[in-house]
This record gives structure tokens, sequence and C-alpha cells, in this order.
């Protein structure tokens, strides 16, 4: 804290960042201030000269790495701790992460290859093989690339040899996040192994490259078992084994795409194994396969229902041989040879351990007909014809038929309803003949009936029921259950129940001088809701309000005039059935119009939008007082206030944390008293930007917020009586007020 005449001082450490940039200054420049206030400076940094090294961040103080050389394999390795200095890194030489956030970055002169021979995992002693691989302790993050080690810079995308980077994290259980791997153009097992049974990698490095090589990817993320989501797979030109094992034993729930359509041997060995969470496997869109090109590629996948359809006519040697064996939910198979005879272990045990029901689709006209491992799935309905299935619009089906390859499918059932009163007009998509078998779907469209704004009711639970209660004015009002085709005259003791889920009830009245006319008692706050007496209506349930309050005017929604005093008070008020807001379309308003609309509905969790940009006298006066469901309120756009306008408009809603901008800059008397009196949830004040009070304006405004810890500024120069009487009284939370 300074005088208003002193220049700031900074008088502690240099500060850091830990990360070698280095401290240049303040923003902005240090400068006197003549008002109170506080006033704040960042510190402003130079980054270290960097190339794209690979980097090691711990993510835990005390994490370590180091690495192995095996078989006289000496790669170039250095590291610095700020990218400026750098030492040589002898093989099995700790390096050591004292703090959190700690960096260490590494890079090496290898033009020939980091790695040179594949490492044996199988070997007991696994140094016998040219292979140097990182090993690791505590929880340690990687960044930069990759191929810092080959070039020092990080620059090069051009993988110098074969194996290059095989088993680098292997086993690095430390590992949470890998290094970017930039190269476009692969080597024969450059990746083999890279991050093998890293089990707490959480994401996987981009793989641009879109040209493949031998074995480049297998085995690269097998058994990261904390592994949620695969890489994109862009490459179209693949070799042999080139994803074996890639992302067996993730975590995955869905499949990459993968592109390819020409095979080669064993490309798609054993990709997903073991994935017991996979849900969706990829399209796989070739036609001709290759030897054991898919081979167990979702063997183990207990959670697969549907498998990708197989376009191919003519099978190859071990082609589908254990490509589903495990996949003990599988219930759907689609496949286009005409029959799975072979003597070349084509489909050997494909399906084994599969005992559900479900679908085998061959093409039409095929006569295959056996079940085994090898086989059909042993509980499998064998399909070599259409079938077609009739959905109405909410997915019930309708009607299913099988028919031949070469019939326009029929609805032979009842006419579709949907019991709303709207015209079924056809199916989507339209009828027609279906060469190949399969499941194919219609659904049924309807013409609704001619619709206005209609105020509606609309069931969120079976059973919901909606009446109204008649305080002497007698007001003309209309129900419609057949969305708005058939409409009956409504009296208060008819009770209208909404027996299923998304029924709905639409309303409307003509009553031009207005919908209630008189106030038993102004109760925007205090008093209970069983002393009101006007008009309203009587929820139970959970009821979802919407279209038009103006309905009730005019009875199509149209009007934008309020007609008279009082018209919509206490409307909704005390229902806790009721869930969302009806639209207050009237831009002119009256007298205490929306008074208590909708007081003490508890359960209401979205208000309505409120056009009306000149007040009247109380016009929203209670309106969400206690709706303490109410989490967002609306936009208040009104720049002419009026008396009591906002008062306790939105009083009790303790679930509301931020309050909506006010944008008038002429105030009224008594305009904001009280209008977030009890907002226990409130965090976040508006800004109230006017320099000249009226009486009372801001009387209570805030009163009984306990969360809000920073009132807003009050920059106003001329006050008046009362005009900021217990504006914050009961805040108890509040530490800071600037006047």
């Amino acid at each position: 804290t300074i005088g208003c005449d002193v220049l700031p001082e900074y008088r502690g450490e240099t500060p850091t960042m830990g990360d070698g940039s280095v401290f240049v200054g303040w923003d902005p420049e240090l400068t006197i201030h003549e008002k109170p206030g506080t006033y704040y400076y960042k510190a402003l940094y130079e980054a270290p000269v960097e190339g794209n090294w690979l980097c090691f961040t711990a993510e835990q103080a005390g994490s370590s790495v180091w690495y192995v050389n095996g078989a006289g394999n000496k790669p170039k390795v250095q590291y610095s701790f700020n990218g400026r200095d750098w030492a040589d890194w002898p093989a099995q030489t700790t390096i050591t992460l004292a703090n959190k956030n700690d960096k260490v970055y590494v890079r090496g002169d290898n033009p020939d290859g980091f790695s040179h021979e594949t490492l044996n995992v199988a070997e007991v002693n696994v140094i016998n093989r040219k292979c140097t691989y990182f090993q690791m302790k505590g929880t340690i993050a990687a960044s930069g690339s990759v191929m810092s080690l080959i070039d020092g810079e990080g620059i090069t995308t051009d993988i110098p040899c074969n194996y290059c980077f095989n088993h680098l994290f292997i086993d690095c259980t430390s590992l949470t996040t890998p290094p970017g791997l930039p190269a476009l153009e692969l080597k024969s097992g450059c990746y083999d192994g890279m991050f093998l049974r890293c089990r707490n990698l959480r994401e996987t490095p981009q793989l641009p490259a879109t040209k493949l090589a031998q074995f480049c990817y297998g085995n690269m993320f097998a058994y990261c078992s904390n592994l949620t989501e695969a890489p994109e797979l862009p490459a179209t030109t693949i070799e042999s084994s080139c994803y074996t094992n890639m992302l067996a034993g993730t975590s995955i729930t869905e499949a990459p795409e993968l592109p390819a359509t020409e095979m080669k041997y064993g490309c798609y060995s054993s990709m997903f194994a073991f994935c017991k969470n996979l849900t969706k496997a990829p399209e796989l869109p070739a036609t001709q396969l290759a030897n054991a090109c898919y081979r167990s590629m979702f063997s183990g996948c207990t959670s697969l229902t549907t498998a990708p359809e197989l376009l191919a006519t003519q099978l190859d040697e071990e082609c589908y041989m254990e490509m589903f064996n495990g996949c003990t939910s599988l219930n759907y198979i689609k496949v286009g040879v005409m029959t799975l005879d072979n003597n070349f272990d084509a489909t050997k045990d494909w399906v084994e351990g599969i005992d559900g029901e479900g679908l085998f689709i061959f093409p039409c006209g095929s006569k295959y007909d056996k079940h085994g491992q090898s086989e059909v799935p042993t509980n499998f309905t064998i399909v070599s014809s259409p079938i077609v299935v009739f959905l109405n619009a909410n997915e019930e089906e309708l009607y299913r038929d099988t028919i031949g390859c070469d019939v326009l499918p029929e609805y032979r059932g009842e006419t579709p309803t949907m019991g709303d009163g709207s015209v079924f007009v056809g199916w989507d998509p339209e009828l027609t003949i279906h060469e190949k078998p399969g499941t194919y779907y219609y659904k049924a469209l309807y013409e609704a009936p001619v619709e206005g704004n209609w105020l509606c009711f609309t069931a969120e639970e079976a059973g919901s029921t909606v009446r109204f209660r008649n305080v002497n004015n007698n007001p003309d009002i209309h129900y419609s259950l057949d969305n708005g085709k058939t409409w009956l005259p409504w009296n208060e003791t008819n009770t209208l129940i909404l027996k299923e889920e998304g029924d709905k009830v639409y309303v409307k009245g003509i009553n031009p001088d207005g919908f209630s006319h008189t106030i038993g008692q102004t109760i925007a706050s205090g008093d209970n809701t069983s002393n009101i007496h006007n008009t309203g209506f009587i929820l139970t349930g959970r009821i979802a309000a919407s279209g038009s309050l103006m309905s009730l005017i005019d009875g199509v929604g149209d009007a934008d005039v309020i007609p008279c005093d009082y018209c919509f008070s206490y409307l909704f008020a005390g229902n806790d059935a009721l869930v969302t807001a009806p639209d207050l379309t009237a831009t002119t308003l009256k007298k205490y119009c929306y008074l208590g609309t909708f007081r003490e509905c508890s359960n209401l969790i979205q208000a309505s939008e409120l056009p009306a940009t000149q007040m009247e006298y109380g016009c929203y006066a209670g309106l969400y007082y206690n709706c303490s469901s109410l989490t967002t309120a609306p936009a208040l756009p009104a720049t002419q206030l009026a008396t009591y306008c906002y008062n306790c408009m939105f009083g009790g809603c303790s679930g509301l944390t931020s309050a909506p901008e006010l944008p008038a800059t002429t105030l009224q008397e008594y305009c904001y008293t009280k209008m977030f009196v009890n907002c226990t949830g409130l965090t976040k004040a508006p800004e109230l930007p006017v320099t000249s009070l009226v009486a009372s304006c801001y009387n209570g405004m805030f009163m009984g917020c306990t969360n809000l810890v920073k009132a807003p500024e009050l920059p106003a120069d001329k006050l008046a009586e009362k005009c900021y009487m217990e504006m914050f009284k009961g805040c108890t939370s509040l530490n800071y007020i600037k006047v």
C-alpha cells in the first residue's frame, strides 16, 4: 500500500517461471496512481533460445529419468535445464527433477538413427539388441519433438533407419503424455513398441505419416490401459503388419477411421485385441483381402456388439482367423461372401466364444447354413433377404417383414398416429427395392395441424395434471389435446390429466380486457401464497410451459400490449410442478402486470425472455420470488424504469450465481428495491453505472446475499434519501466496496 504520489517499487526476489525464461520488467510500466484502488502489474519474460527439443516435465516432485543402451548401441545424447547450457548425458545416469514442473530438455546428434535393431522383449536379457530406451520414476509429461534425438533441433521429419525409435519408452509407467512424432515417411519397425505397457499414458501423439512401413506401428500403444482415445490414422497406403497390436489392451471406446482399401499381409492383425471397452468398430472399406490382414483384429473386445461390414466377396488365407474370437457381446455380422467354406483357415475360430443371439447377414441368394466357432455363431439367425422395419416418429416399432431382394416393401399395419392430431403423410425414406439383405428402417412422417403460438403445457412426468382457479372474473378459456385441431371450453372444475410423458395441452382465450382484473393483496414478498386472490393455474407432477402467455388475451399469441393492471399477477404462483416458463412476449406493460407471476415456483429452471424496454409501476415485482432452482436470470434490456418495477424480482432465488446487466442510466424511486434479496448463491453483482441517484433506488438491493464478496462499484456523486439503505445488509462475505 503506497501513497497517492509515490511511484510503485517491487522489493521482492527476482521473479522466475522456473523454465529458463528471463525476467525483463512489468506490464504496464510502473506509474504513480493519484486515485485509490487496486492496481496490478504482471511480470514480463523473454523466452530462452529454444529448439523443438524432446522435453520431460515433472508432474510430481522428485521424478527422475534415465536411459539404457543395449548391445553396444551408443547414441550421442545431451541434456539441458534451460535450453542454453548443454551437457553430455551418459547412459544409466539419472536426472532428478526436484520440483513439480521442473524440466529437462534432451537432444542428440544421431543422423544414422537412435536405435538400430528391434528389441526382443521376450528375451530375459532385453539389452541384447542395439536399442536405446528411456526409463522413469514418478510422474512425467513428455513434449517437443522426438526428432531432436536425430538432428539436435527437432526440425527433420525424416526417420533415418529401421527400428529408429523402437521401444523408446517401453514400460515407462511414469509417462503421462507423449512427445511429438512429426515424421511423414516411416521406416520398418521405427515406432515398434514405442509406448508398450505405458499404462498411465493419457493421450497419443498426432501421427501425420501417410506412407507407412512394415511393422512401423506394431505394439506402439499396446496395453496402455489408461488410454481412452485413439489417434487419427490418415494413411491410405499401408504395409505388412504395420498396425499389428497397435492399440491392443487399451481402454479406447471408439476405433479410428481406417481409410486404406489395399490390404497387406497382417496389416491389421490384433490391432484392437482385448480392447474391452471398444463399442464402435471402424469401417473396413477393402473389397480385396490379403493373408492374415484381419487376423485377431477384435479378439477379446467384449463390449463390441456390431461387427464392421465385411465387403470382400472372396476370402484369403487366415484373413478372418480369430477376428471376433471372444467378442461375447457381438450380435450382428454382415459379410460379402456367399459362403464361409474354405480350406485355408480364413475363418478359423473367428467367432469362438460368441453364444448369444444375433443376426448373420449373407448376400441375397446365399444358401450357407452352418453354425460353429469357425462358421456362423451358434445362436445367430442367418439372413439372406432384406428385413424392413416400420417405425413411428417416436421410434416405436409398428410393423416388420422379411421380403425378397426384388420386392417393394409394403406396410400392412394400421394407419400410424401420434395421438396429437397430426396427420400421417408417408414414410422416410421412400419405399424402395433392396437388392442386398440387411435391416432397413422406415419412419412415419406427419403434418402438424394449423397452429398458433398458444400457451402449452407439456408433461415431463406421466400423470401430471393442469387445472385453473377462477377468482370472480370468469375469463374465456379453452383447451385442446389434439395439437390445436379441436378446442373445448374449460371451467375450473375440469382437471386435465396428461397421462404419458410428452403429452400436451394447449390453452387459449379471448380476453381483450385482461385475464385477471383485481388483486386481493399485493404480496411481492413476505406473505404466503395462500393469500393470493387472482385467477391462475394449478399444476401437479412435472410440467414444462411454452408458447405465448398472450394467447390468453387474443386467442393466438400475437398481441404485444397487456390490456390491464394486474393482468397476469400470481398466474403460476406456488406451482412446484412448473419447470420452464412460457414466453412473456408483451412489449407494452401495465401496473403490476407480472406481479409474482412465477412466485415460489421452486423447481423452475428456465425463465422467460423479457423483451419490454419500458417499465411500468411494479410490473416485474416479485416475478421470480423464491424460484430457488433458477440458476440463470433473463436479460433485462429495459432502459426506461418505473417505481418498484424490479422490486423483489429475484428475491430468494438461491440458485442464482450472477446477475443480469442493468443498462438503464436514469433511475426511479424504489426501482431496484430488494431486487436480489436473499439470493444466497449470488457471487457476481451487476455494474451500477448511474451517477445521479433517487430516493430508495438501491434500498436492500443485495440484502442477505451471503456469498457476495465484491460489491459493484458505486460511482454516484449525487445521492438521495435512503438510496443505499440496507443495500448490503447481511452480506456476510463482502470484503470489497468502492464508492
